[in-house]
């Protein structure tokens, strides 16, 4: 189904579907120059930078919200070349599948620990650094704009209780930086301390034309099931190692392949058109 818009403004607000072509493929026209700010209230600093079509941001949320809220703490997000490069899911197309899909940390741009789907939404997280550099105000001139933040989801204390595991450190630092006009990268450094099993999962606004090739990974292809197994067919509930019954995120991912990282793993992903 195609994402719901908001029509008549300069952004697409998704809905839904954001895999929808005509929301991923077209680029959007962009808006006005803003500088880099923070909105430390809501638990949001964007760093921004170019001008005109060549505009891109950064955005890291941490703050903790009541209600309507995704488990997304530390989620990262950006925005380049009229693209959500980096999209956030967004509001559940359907309510059959929001606590098994939407809700859940692995369908947004940060780290689950040790599979726990659940932490505190409501825990309001702390910007540490804030160095939004020489680019801020939108010059031509190279710079490197830098922002860290960190939060506590999860915890062995109120309000969650002593069932999740006890993550010490859950910390987030990254950068904007500019090598030309229209031309940029980020850096990402996510530090997490605490648990046995730490998953970074990261999502793009995927069409069905858009390519994707792995460098640096020997992966071996899953012949059958989900993430959540071999013997775990999609979208099946099935039963972890502790013998809790699940249905999460992880029996919706199919086509698996796994394998040991090397020193360097590149993902390319490109759009149609681009080489």
């Amino acid at each position: 189904n195609p994402a719901i818009k908001a029509l008549g403004g300069t952004y697409t607000i998704c809905i839904g579907d954001v895999g929808s072509t005509e929301v991923s493929v077209a680029p959007r026209p962009t808006g006005p120059e803003r500088p880099s700010e923070y909105l430390d209230g809501f638990g949001l600093g964007v760093l921004r930078s170019g001008r005109g079509a060549g505009q891109r941001d950064l955005w890291l949320f941490y703050g903790g919200v009541r209600g309507h809220a995704h488990y997304d703490p530390l989620t990262l997000g950006m925005h380049g070349y009229g693209r959500d490069l980096l999209p956030n899911i967004g509001y559940p197309q359907s309510w059959n599948f929001a606590s098994a899909w939407e809700w859940s940390l692995l369908t947004h741009n940060t780290v689950v620990v040790d599979r726990d789907e659940k932490p505190c939404s409501t825990v309001v997280g702390s910007l540490t650094v804030w160095a939004p550099g020489s680019d801020a105000a939108g010059n031509d001139t190279p710079g490197c704009q830098v922002m860290e933040a960190s939060k506590r989801p999860y915890r062995v204390s109120e309000p969650r209780g002593r069932k999740g595991p006890d993550v010490t450190d859950y910390r987030r630092l990254t950068a904007l930086i500019d090598v030309g006009p229209d031309q940029f990268y980020a850096l990402d450094v996510f530090r997490v301390t605490g648990g046995r099993d730490h998953l970074q999962s990261w999502h793009s606004g995927a069409t069905p034309k858009l390519r994707v090739t792995v460098e640096g990974a020997n992966l071996t292809p899953q012949p059958q099931g989900t993430l959540a197994g071999e013997g775990v067919a999609y979208g099946a509930r099935y039963r972890d190692a502790s013998g809790q019954e699940r249905w999460d995120p992880y029996c919706h991912l199919k086509d698996v392949a796994r394998g040991r990282m090397g020193e360097r793993l590149n993902a390319l992903g490109l759009f149609p058109g681009q080489e």
